[in-house]
């Protein structure tokens, strides 16, 4: 059986870049302008979908924010 590494190329241009988030490097076959690694964007999301029911919205003012901002979900997909 003959080594798949020696003989596997990537097809494109492959950049190694630097989180901006945490400081870890990665690879990506995008040259990103602000490159945010998996992790990271996996917790970015998690937070975005996290909602919390004790502060009032400030645009319409129904409870639940999303976690970190000052706005519904509503409020926040409609801008």
């Amino acid at each position: 059986m003959k080594n798949f590494f020696k003989q596997w190329k990537p097809k494109g241009k492959v950049y190694g870049l630097r989180c901006l988030q945490c400081g870890n490097g990665f690879i990506s076959n995008h040259k990103l302008e602000a490159p945010i690694c998996g992790s990271c964007l996996q917790k970015t999301k998690s937070l975005d979908n996290t909602v919390d029911f004790d502060q009032v919205c400030n645009s319409c003012e129904n409870r639940g924010v999303i976690y970190g901002k000052n706005i519904c979900h509503k409020c926040y997909f409609k801008f």
